[in-house]
This record gives structure tokens, sequence and C-alpha cells, in this order.
């Protein structure tokens, strides 16, 4: 992915000190005036809509300006351009933890544990576990927790009940039940696993079948270091190669989205969902379940990728205290319930299913609380500053095994785990 890499090049390059803090001796404006970048999501603009509506209302002396991130191939182009380029705004509510440790290397992202209050309000809304995975290798949060989104199964009941399937457990369930729904259904598939080499779509196949499969565990291990080179990720590599071989998940598939379309009985797939088929397919008999693991089925806790948003203030601000209080506010638990109602997605939060300003999210699409039960099991991706490469050598020894073929599981694990410890260095 030599777009990537150009910018990882940029940003390492650019370490010195952003000129913000110099602003602290200018005379102070009778008003301070904040830009907000939010995802370009129609429903998170109408969120963020009200939200700035609220604060700009109750604080006169502080207003803020909202905007979607500009448009780009990608979001994380955008935002790596704009570090380069020094042009970021005071705060974005769209940040990939994959960029985070490459942002503090460049030193374009403040420490927001420099603000006791909003730290406060941090430790009292996200589960301590958590937290703990966002903070940085220098033991400073760059990034506040906001959105986790758990990557569970959406099962099509109509298609298993007349396959006479169940919704699988385990890969063996898994494979009787593709084997039932594939010969009887014409046209219909299992699952679609994207065949692509792009990196961040492993975070929807092999990375969230990871963590449930290993119980919770990510690609870096406490040293820091890869380390997929083991029998969980073998597992999975096999079982997502096996689908392909036996024409359970197809290398193409007809436009649109295939769930939606009934070509596809699971879509693997965040909450976000939830609202589409509200609209799109109602018609739709569907059903929301952990993720499959090798094995036996797990007992307690399910594990999965939590497909995090964070939300970090930029060191080109010229108000970051300012900046800190309306970080605070955007993610207090009025505004949390209000995120998951209009957009389907969840939140870092203690207790959220049984949170009141969540209550009528979760009374309007119920399937909801089942991806809110998740949240406590659902992991983030590791701090590190080449982690973005990691998952383009992943996705590359994931295209070359399990979608051609020409690689076995496990030459290609080794292959991938060597080649990561190589970018380490």
């Amino acid at each position: 992915m030599p777009s990537i890499r150009l910018f990882l090049s940029l940003l390492l390059m650019a370490l010195l000190p952003f000129p913000g803090g110099c602003a602290k001796n200018s005379p102070a404006p009778s008003k301070t005036v904040i830009t907000l970048w939010v995802s370009s999501n129609p429903y998170e603009i109408e969120w963020a809509g009200e939200v700035v509506r609220q604060w700009n209302n109750d604080h006169p002396d502080i207003q803020v300006k909202s905007q979607p991130v500009p448009e780009g191939r990608s979001s994380e182009e955008i935002l790596m351009a704009s570090v380069i380029a020094r042009t970021t705004p005071d705060i974005c509510a769209n940040i990939s933890p994959t960029l985070v440790e490459q942002f503090r290397r460049a030193k374009a992202l403040v420490a927001l544990d420099s603000y006791p209050e909003l730290m406060t309000a941090l430790k009292e809304r996200v589960p301590e576990d958590s937290l703990r995975e966002f903070v940085s290798p220098d033991s400073h949060l760059y990034q506040v927790p906001w959105k986790c989104n758990p990557i569970l199964m959406f099962c099509n009941m109509r298609i298993f009940r007349e396959s006479g399937a169940v919704p699988p457990g385990t890969y063996s369930e898994w494979m009787k039940a593709a084997a039932a729904i594939t010969g009887s259904h014409k046209g219909v598939s299992m699952t679609f696993f994207d065949a692509s080499v792009t990196w961040h779509k492993r975070f929807f196949d092999f990375y969230a079948l990871y963590i449930a499969a290993s119980g919770g565990h990510t690609l870096l291990d406490r040293q820091g270091m890869p380390s997929i080179d083991n029998d969980p990720a073998l597992a999975v590599m096999s079982f997502l190669s096996e689908n392909f071989r036996r024409g359970f998940a197809p290398l193409e598939i007809t436009p649109g989205d295939p769930f939606l379309n009934e070509r596809v009985a699971v879509n693997i797939s965040g909450p976000w969902n939830v609202a589409n088929l509200a609209v799109e397919g109602s018609a739709i008999s569907y059903d929301v379940f952990p993720l499959p693991v090798p094995g036996e089925r797990r007992k307690g806790a399910s594990h999965t990728f939590a497909d995090p948003k964070c939300i970090g203030i930029f060191t080109t601000s010229r108000h970051p205290e300012a900046c800190a209080r309306f970080v605070e506010f955007m993610v207090n638990s009025k505004n949390d319930g209000l995120l998951v109602k209009k957009c389907c997605q969840l939140v870092y939060r203690r207790h959220i299913e049984t949170s009141p300003d969540c209550a009528e999210a979760f009374s309007t699409y119920p399937v909801l609380k089942k991806f809110a039960h998740a949240v406590p099991g659902a992991h983030s991706i590791d701090q590190a500053t080449r982690i973005m490469e990691i998952f383009d050598v992943l996705s590359m020894e994931y295209a070359d095994c399990a979608v051609r073929g020409i690689r076995t599981p496990r030459d290609a694990l080794t292959r991938a785990e060597a080649r990561m410890k190589e970018l380490m260095e």
C-alpha cells in the first residue's frame, strides 16, 4: 500500500513540535471558536449538529463549528495529510486507533491526561480494561475511547430454518450449516469474506475471528511484539481457507448488499447495520449471535473486535482547554444515548445496557442490546506506530493463503509473523 507507507514516512519525519502553544501569549479574543470534524455518515452529522447546537446555546463564549471530514479516498489518509500540512481541526471525532501512535510520534495530539476533569469523566465512563487498551506506550492518553461497535454475526433466520440449520457457535457447526444452506438454496452462499488485500478489511474477517478464537488476544503480545504464529490464528486461517475452497464464501458477489439481497445467510458486521436493515430490509427475519470459535463453544463472555473510533484534540489548536471541556460534554451520558439512538452505534460506557439515556434506542431496536452486552468483550487495536503496515502484511498472507490457496495456513502465519517483527526492528 504505497500511499500509506508514504504518509507514514512523512509523518515520522515531521517530529518538530506544532506551533499551537505559542498562542497563549496573544490577547484573548472575545469569543473562542473551535472546529470539529466528524464522520461523513449522515446520521453522525445529524448527531453532531444537535450536540453542537446545545453546547453553543449554553456557551456563548466558546462556539463550536462542526463539519464532516473532507472528502478523499479514506478519512485516515485525509487526517494524515492534514497532520503533515498542519491543517488539522481543533478536534476530530473520527480517529482510528491505527493512526494514534503515528500522530503521537509527530507530536500532533494533545495528551488528554493533562486535563483532570476530562480524565475523571473518562474514568467514570469507560470500563477500566477498555481504557487501558488506548493508553500509549509512553503511559499517556491521546485518544478518547468513544465508539465501540462489537463485530457480531447477523444470521438470516428464514434461510437457516428452511435449510434445517442452526446459527453456528463453532467452526464445525459453521461448516455443517454452510453445507446445508448452499446445498438447499441455489445462488445463496454462507457468507462473504472480502478477498482484497486492503488492510482494514481484515478487521471484519481474520482479526475479529482471531480475537474471538484467542479469548481476547490482539496481534501484539505484552512486550509489544507480533505474535500470530499460534494455534488460534492457525484455526482462523484454516477456517477462512476452507470457506473459500468449498465455495461457502465466494470470491465475487453480485452488486449491492449481499445480506440485504439475501444472497448470503450470514453477515459479520457491526450494529450500524441494524438501522440499515430496519429501513431497507424490514422483511428480513434475522438475529445476531457471537462469532463462531474453534473447538467447543466458550463459556462466559465472548470476545470480538470493537471497531472503535476515538476523539482527539490536535496540538494545532489554540484553545486546548476549551476543547477538553467540549469533549467532556460530547461524551456525557445524554449525548451517548443520542448517538446510540440516531446512529445505532454503541459507545464505551459502563453499564450501557441499563443506561436510562439508551433506553429509547434499545426499545426501538431490541437487537442493539446484544451489541451492548458484547461491549465488555470487545477489543481495540494495538498501540503501535507500524500497526497499519502490520495489517498490510497480514492481508497479503491472507490473500495468498485463504483466497488464492498458494500457501498453507502455517506457512502464511510463519511468514507474516517474521515480516511483522522486521517492521518492529
